[in-house]
C-alpha cells in the first residue's frame, strides 16, 4: 500500500491497482481553535485561529483565470510565482520580491522569463549609461548627473519635442516642435501655429497670424490681421462697425454698413445709405441719379436744387426743369424754341440742330437767318423772290415789293418764273404774258415776232387798226397801209363803191349791213361783217352788229365791247388785271385778276371776290377776324391783332403767334397740358405746373405754391420741418439722417429716431437701454440716478443689478497631479451655477493660495502669479489659462480656496485640496551585503545600500517589514536605543543607520525593507554577514565604485574609501598604491600651497591650491577632502587602482 495524493490511499492486488480516497473522521475543536484544511494535508485539523493564513492564489490556466483558495501554517515561507517571496507570520501573509543585486556598473541586465532578477551580461552598457536595460544603449541611469535622461539616451540638454521634468526629457504634445512643458508649447510643428502656449491649425478669434505664431488682436478687434486699432477684420464690441480695418462708432462718409462691415460706397459718393452702395448726397459739382454721382444727369433729366437729377417733360430730351416750358433738347423730329418742343418751329423761326432760330425781319418763315433764306413773307403784299432749293420742295429766297422781271406773283406770294417768251406775267402760260422782250410784241397775253394783220405795234403791243384796214401804222381809219382784195387804199382810207348800209365782202359784192348797223366793214378774219357806227347813237358795237349792253365776258372800250381777257368770266377792261369776276372754280383777286386762292393778307368775301384784311392782320377770314397778326409783337386773341399778350386763362402758342386756352384748372399757363400752370384759380396751389386743391406729401405751401421738402424729406410742414424721410434715412428732430447717433435709437417701423429715455446714451427701445450716461446706472433696461434697495451699482459697467440667487460654486474632487508638475484648473473640477445670469459673466477670486505650490495665469503667453484677492474668469478656466504647478520640494498634500462672483453677490469660499502623486517609483541603485563582527555594530552606508527617487525622495519612507532575526536597526543618536521600524532616505544618507549584531553565532542576517513614496513601493531583502571579531585589527569600512566626469576630478570622500582600526587615528590609517596605479588617470592631493612657492612638478589650480600626484595619503586626508581623483580624458569605460592599508601594529 502507498499514498498516492493527499486523502488517496493505492493496493497493488495480483497485478491490479485499486486506489481509495481516505475518510475524515469528525473533529471537534476547542475555543480559540478551528477547523481548518491545511495545505497538503488529507483531513482538517483543528488549528489555532492565529495559527494560520488564509491566502488567494492565482492559478492560470490557458482559457480561464481562476482563483484558489490556501490554508497556510503560521511561520510557513513559499514562492508565489518566479519573482514573489510569501511568510505566514500572525495569520497575515506578507509577500515581498527579493531585492535582485544590482548588475555591475557600466554592464546589461537582461529579463531571463521565469527568472526574478535578471541576468548580468558581458555586454558593457554604452558609455553614457549608469545602467541600462533592454539593449546597451537603452540607459536606466546616466553616468553623468549632470545629463538627461531621454527615451533610453543621456543628452546634455532634451532638445525639440522634449521639456525637461526632473532628470528626464519628456516629450512635448505631438504638435508641439519646442516646448517648457507638457501643457504648453514653445514652438509649433509646421504648419501649425502658436496661440498661447498652444499649437493650433488656424488663429481663433482675438488673435492673428504672424509668421509661425497667433499674435493678440489691439483691444477693439475681435478679429484682424494685425497688431493695431485700423487691422480689425471684425469688432468686439457689437455696436461698433468696422471701417477701413478700425472699429468706429458709425461709417460716416463715403462708406455704407455691410453686416457690421463698413464698405466704400459707389467712388462717385459723397456718402451712401447705412446698407447700401447706392449713394444718398454727392461732392460739389455732381448730381445724384439712379444711385450713383455722375457729373451732369443723362437726357431726359435735370439737376434740381438739391443736386439729383429729375425726369424731364416728357415732351423734352433734355431740359433745366421739369416744365414743358424748361426743355434744352428735344427728340427728333420735333424743334426747340423758347424752351419748347414744338413740331415745327413755327413764324419767324427756322430750325438748326433740331433748336428754333430767328429768321430775318422780312421772313415770316425760313430755312437760315439771312434775307434769303425767307421761305414766306412777314408782309402779306411782299412776294418771295425764290433764289434757291434749300430742301426736299422747300423754297427760299427774298422778300420784295414786287416780283423781278420774268417772274410773276402767284397767289402763294412766291415770284414764280414766266413762261420764257414773256418779259413780264400773269401766269405760267404763254398766253400769260404782260410784257415782251424788245424784239417781241404783245398780242392778247402773247409775244409775238411781229403784230399780225389788222395790228400795228404801239410800243411793244399789237393794237388793233381801224376795222377798214388790212395792215395800218395807226388805229385811226386814215392811217391805213393796205386794204384787203377789190378795196382800194386812197390818201390812208380804204374806200369801196358800196352803198351807205352796206360793204363790200372779199368775195367782191357789196353785201347789207346789220339792220341795227348803220355803217359797216367786211371782217376781214371771217367771212361777215364788223360793224363800223350803229344806228342807235347809244348802242355799242359788238361784231356785225350792235347792242345797247356788252354781255358777259365783254368790256365797253371807245363805243364798242371788247372780249375780257381769257381768264375773266367778267371784266372792267383790256387784259388779264380787269377781271370783275371768274369762273366758279376760281377766285376774284384783288389785282383783278382769276387765281385759285386769294393772295395773303386777303379774305374770300361771299362773292368770290378777294377783300384785304384789317390793317392788324396778316391773314383772316374776315374782315372782323384775323388768323394771324402782321405785327410780330401782337398775339392773336380772340380773332384780333391788338394785344401784345394773351388773356388769363390762355398761353401764347409760338408755332402760330396765336393764345390758346390753358387747362380748365390754370389761371395762366404755358402750355395746353394740365401741368403747364403758372398761376391757379381761387381754391387750388401751384405744384411742378399742375394746379392741386392741396400739396403732396413731399411738398408744403408757401406763398401760393407747393415747394419741395428737403432733400431725402417724404412728407414735411415746412423748410427744415420733415416729418417722414425716404429709405434709409431716419427722421431725427424734422431732418433726415442715417444714422440716430447717441440717445437716439431706430424706431424702423416708423423710420425715424426716437430719443432714448433720460440719461440713456445708447438704446434699442423706448424702455431698453443698453448704456447709460456718467452719473446714471442701467437698472431693468432703464437709466437711473441711483439704485433702490435691493439693487446694487456696478461701477464697472455702471449697472444696477438685482438678484434673487447668488452664485454657486462646488469642488467635483481633489485637484490631483504628477509631484513638481502643472495642470489647469477645469470644470470637471469645478463646477459653477448662476441662477440670474451666465456663467460666462462670473468671476472666480483667489481666497487663499496653495500651500504646495502657485497659482498662475497665462497671458499673452506670459504666465503671471495669481496672489490673495487675485481674480481670472470664466473664460480663462474654460481655454485652460488658470493653472496650479506643484512645488517639487513641497509637501504633496496641499490646499487652496476661491469663490466666484456676479460682480455684486459672492459664493461661499470652496476649499480645493491638491494631491501631488509620484510618477517614478523608488529603486535601489545599490545593495551591498553590511559585514559586521559578531556582537559589534555596522553603518549602513549608501554605499551599501542606496535607494533612490527622482522626483520626490524627501517623501520615501522605508518600512521595515521583517526585522533581523540575529540584532536590532538602530538610529544614531536617538536614546534610548529602541529598534528602528521606518526611516527616510536623508537619514540612511547622514550614515545614520546602524545594525547591531547580537553577538550569537549566526552567519548571516536578513531585514525586509519596503521603500514607498506614498504612491508606489519597493520591497528590499538586505543582507548583513557576519564575521569573527576583529580584535585591534583592521577593517576596511567603505569601498565603493562611482564615476567621474571625462576629464574631470572626482573627492574621494570617507564615504567612498573608510578604513578603520579600534586603536587607530585617522592620521596612522596609510593607504599605499602598491600596484595597478591608474591607467586613465591619476591620485592627487589638494594642498594649498604659499604665493612665493617655488614652482615644481605639481599643477595650481585657480582657487591657489596645488594638484600634487601621490601614491600614499592617509585616512586623515580622506576626512579632509584632499583625496581626488583626476581623470585625464582619455575615453575609456572604468579606470582602477590596487592600494593596501597596513597593519596600525
Amino acid at each position: 500500500m502507498w499514498k498516492g495524493l493527499a486523502c488517496e490511499f493505492c493496493v497493488c492486488d495480483h497485478g491490479q491497482v485499486t486506489c481509495q480516497t481516505g475518510e475524515c473522521a469528525k473533529v471537534e475543536c476547542a475555543q480559540g481553535e478551528k477547523l481548518i484544511h491545511l495545505n497538503g494535508k488529507c483531513c482538517p485539523e483543528c488549528v489555532s485561529s492565529n495559527g494560520y493564513c488564509v491566502y488567494e492564489e492565482n492559478a492560470k490556466f490557458v482559457s480561464s483565470n481562476t482563483t484558489e483558495v490556501k490554508h497556510i501554517p503560521e511561520g510557513e515561507k513559499w514562492e508565489d510565482g518566479p519573482c514573489k517571496v510569501c511568510e505566514c507570520r500572525g495569520a497575515q501573509v506578507t509577500c515581498y520580491e527579493p531585492s535582485c543585486p544590482l548588475c555591475p556598473v557600466a554592464t546589461l541586465a537582461r529579463v531571463v522569463k521565469g527568472q526574478c532578477c535578471p541576468e548580468c551580461t558581458s555586454v558593457h552598457c554604452h558609455p553614457d549609461c549608469l545602467t541600462c536595460s533592454q539593449s546597451p544603449d537603452n540607459c536606466d541611469l546616466c553616468q553623468d548627473p549632470t545629463k538627461l535622461l531621454r527615451n533610453g539616451q543621456c543628452v546634455h540638454s532634451c532638445g525639440p519635442g522634449f521639456y525637461q521634468a526632473g532628470a528626464l526629457c519628456l516629450a512635448c504634445q505631438p504638435q508641439c516642435s519646442t516646448c517648457t512643458s507638457g501643457l504648453e508649447c514653445s514652438s509649433c510643428q509646421p504648419p501649425l501655429l502658436m496661440q498661447h502656449g498652444q499649437c493650433v491649425s488656424i488663429c481663433g478669434d482675438g488673435f492673428y497670424q504672424d509668421r509661425h505664431s497667433c499674435a493678440v488682436c489691439h483691444e477693439s478687434c475681435s478679429a484682424c490681421w494685425g497688431p493695431t486699432e485700423k487691422h480689425c477684420l471684425a469688432c468686439r464690441d457689437p455696436l461698433q462697425v468696422l471701417r477701413e480695418g478700425g472699429c468706429e462708432s458709425s461709417c460716416g462718409n463715403g462708406f455704407y454698413n455691410k453686416q457690421g462691415t463698413c464698405s466704400a460706397c459707389d467712388p462717385s459718393c459723397k456718402s451712401c445709405g447705412s446698407s447700401s452702395p447706392r449713394c444718398l448726397t454727392c461732392a460739389e459739382k455732381t448730381m445724384l441719379h439712379d444711385g450713383k454721382c455722375i457729373s451732369e444727369c443723362p437726357g431726359g433729366y435735370f439737376a434740381d436744387v438739391t443736386g439729383r437729377c429729375k425726369v424731364c417733360h416728357n415732351s423734352c430730351a433734355s431740359c433745366s426743369g421739369p416744365r414743358a416750358s424748361q426743355c434744352t433738347a428735344c427728340t427728333h423730329p420735333q424743334v426747340l424754341r423758347q424752351g419748347y418742343c414744338l413740331p415745327t418751329c413755327g413764324e419767324s423761326f427756322y430750325p438748326d440742330h433740331r433748336v428754333c432760330k430767328a429768321c430775318h425781319s422780312s421772313c415770316l418763315t425760313c430755312v437760315g437767318p439771312e434775307r434769303s433764306h425767307c421761305t414766306q413773307c412777314k408782309k402779306p403784299e411782299e412776294a418771295l423772290q425764290v433764289e434757291q432749293l434749300s430742301g426736299a420742295n422747300i423754297t427760299s429766297g427774298e422778300c420784295l415789293s414786287q416780283c423781278r422781271t420774268q417772274f410773276y406773283l402767284e397767289n402763294t406770294g412766291l415770284c414764280e418764273a414766266c413762261h420764257q417768251s414773256c418779259f413780264r406775267c400773269v401766269g405760267k402760260s404763254p398766253h400769260n404774258c404782260t410784257a415782251c422782250r424788245l424784239s417781241r410784241v404783245l398780242l392778247d397775253g402773247q409775244c409775238l415776232s411781229r403784230c399780225p394783220d389788222g395790228h400795228f405795234n404801239q410800243e411793244g403791243s399789237c393794237t388793233e387798226c381801224h376795222p377798214t384796214c388790212r395792215q395800218c401804222h395807226g388805229p385811226l381809219e386814215s392811217d391805213c397801209i393796205s386794204c384787203h382784195p377789190h378795196v382800194t387804199l386812197s390818201g390812208g382810207n380804204c374806200r369801196t363803191s358800196c352803198k351807205e348800209e352796206q360793204f363790200l365782202n372779199l368775195v367782191g359784192y357789196c353785201a347789207d349791213c346789220h339792220p341795227l348797223c348803220q355803217r359797216c366793214a367786211a371782217d376781214l378774219h371771217n367771212t361777215g361783217s364788223i360793224c363800223l357806227k350803229c344806228q342807235n347813237a347809244r348802242h355799242l358795237l359788238l361784231g356785225d352788229h350792235c347792242v345797247p349792253d356788252c354781255p358777259s365776258g365783254y368790256f365797253a372800250e371807245k363805243g364798242a365791247c371788247k372780249k375780257c381777257h381769257s381768264s375773266c368770266r367778267t371784266c372792267q377792261g383790256r387784259g388779264p388785271f380787269s377781271c370783275s369776276s371768274c369762273d366758279t372754280n376760281l377766285v376774284l383777286s384783288h389785282l383783278g385778276t382769276c387765281s385759285t386762292t386769294c393772295f395773303p393778307g386777303h379774305y374770300l368775301n361771299d362773292n368770290h371776290s378777294c377783300q384785304p384784311c384789317n390793317t392788324h392782320c396778316r391773314s383772316c377770314d374776315s374782315q372782323a377776324s384775323c388768323t394771324s397778326c402782321r405785327d410780330p409783337h401782337k398775339v392773336l386773341l380772340f380773332g384780333e391783332c391788338q394785344y401784345e399778350s394773351c388773356a388769363p386763362q390762355y398761353y401764347l402758342d409760338f408755332s402760330t403767334k396765336t393764345c390758346k386756352e390753358c387747362d380748365w384748372s390754370c389761371n395762366a399757363c404755358s402750355g395746353p397740358l394740365r401741368t403747364d400752370c403758372l398761376q391757379c384759380m381761387d381754391g387750388y396751389v401751384l405744384q411742378d405746373g399742375a394746379c392741386v386743391e392741396q400739396c403732396a406729401p413731399s411738398f408744403y405751401r408757401a406763398s401760393g405754391l407747393c415747394k419741395s421738402c428737403d432733400r431725402h424729406c417724404l412728407q414735411c410742414q415746412g423748410p427744415r420741418e420733415c416729418t417722414r424721410c425716404e429709405e434709409p434715412f431716419l427722421l431725427l428732430e424734422a431732418q433726415c439722417v442715417k444714422e440716430c447717433g447717441k440717445g437716439y435709437f431706430t424706431d424702423h417701423a416708423n423710420r425715424k429716431c426716437t430719443a432714448c429715455p433720460q440719461g440713456c446714451l445708447q438704446c434699442s427701445h423706448r424702455d431698453r437701454c443698453h448704456l447709460c450716461d456718467h452719473g446714471f446706472f442701467l437698472k431693468s433696461n432703464l437709466c437711473v440716478s441711483n439704485c433702490i434697495p435691493g439693487f446694487s451699482a456696478h461701477s464697472s459697467n455702471e449697472t444696477c443689478i438685482g438678484r434673487r440667487h447668488t452664485p454657486g460654486l462646488h469642488v467635483n474632487d481633489s485637484l490631483t497631479l504628477a509631484i513638481g508638475t502643472m495642470k489647469p484648473l477645469d470644470f470637471s473640477l469645478l463646477n459653477v451655477q448662476d441662477q440670474d445670469g451666465r456663467v460666462e459673466d462670473l468671476l472666480f477670486h483667489v481666497v487663499s493660495t496653495p500651500t504646495n505650490g502657485q497659482l498662475v495665469l497665462s497671458r499673452n503667453g506670459k504666465e503671471v502669479q495669481l496672489d490673495k484677492a487675485g481674480h481670472f474668469s470664466w473664460k480663462d478656466v474654460n481655454e485652460k489659462k488658470v493653472r496650479f504647478v506643484h512645488s517639487k520640494e513641497k509637501p504633496r498634500k496641499g490646499y487652496f480656496s476661491l469663490k466666484i462672483s456676479d460682480q455684486q453677490f459672492f459664493s461661499e469660499p470652496q476649499l480645493i485640496n491638491i494631491q501631488a502623486f509620484s510618477t517614478e517609483a523608488p529603486y535601489v541603485l545599490r545593495n551591498e551585503a553590511l559585514s559586521v563582527s559578531r556582537g559589534e555594530r555596522g553603518t549602513i552606508t549608501t554605499q551599501l545600500l542606496d535607494i533612490r527617487d527622482d522626483d520626490n525622495p524627501q517623501d520615501v519612507v522605508v518600512e521595515v517589514l521583517d526585522p533581523p532575526l540575529h540584532g536590532q536597526l538602530l538610529k544614531m543618536f536617538q536614546s534610548p536605543a529602541t529598534p528602528v521600524y521606518q526611516f527616510r532616505l536623508d537619514e540612511l544618507s547622514r550614515g545614520l543607520l546602524h545594525y547591531a549584531h547580537d553577538g550569537s553565532d549566526s552567519a548571516s542576517d536578513v531585514v525586509v525593507l519596503q521603500a514607498n513614496d506614498g504612491h508606489s513601493f519597493q520591497n528590499i531583502l538586505f543582507h548583513i554577514k557576519t564575521v569573527p571579531k576583529n580584535n585591534g585589527g583592521l577593517r576596511l569600512v567603505a569601498n565603493s565604485m562611482v564615476w567621474v566626469p571625462e576629464g574631470g576630478m572626482l573627492q574621494i570622500t570617507n564615504r567612498i574609501l573608510q578604513a578603520e582600526a579600534p586603536s587607530a587615528s585617522a592620521s596612522e590609517i596609510i593607504y599605499e598604491i602598491t600596484q595597478d596605479h591608474p591607467q586613465f588617470g591619476e591620485v592627487v592631493l589638494l594642498v594649498n600651497m604659499p604665493a612665493d612657492s617655488p614652482v615644481d612638478e605639481g599643477q595650481h589650480l585657480p582657487d591657489g591650491r596645488m594638484a600634487t600626484p601621490t601614491s600614499t595619503f592617509t585616512q586623515q586626508d580622506i576626512n579632509e577632502g584632499v583625496v581626488w581623483y583626476r581623470h585625464s580624458g582619455v575615453p575609456a569605460q572604468s579606470d582602477s587602482f590596487r592600494f593596501q592599508v597596513p597593519s596600525a601594529s
